[in-house]
């Protein structure tokens, strides 16, 4: 149970910051 809490927990931050990566990446193309 422990280690899917954790699992959860981990993509979570992997999408969050694949989210600002990317946004990154549009709002410098926008510049």
């Amino acid at each position: 149970m422990v280690s899917i809490f954790i699992y959860f927990f981990l993509l979570f931050w992997f999408l969050l910051i694949t989210f600002v990566i990317y946004f990154s990446i549009l709002k410098f193309k926008l510049i």
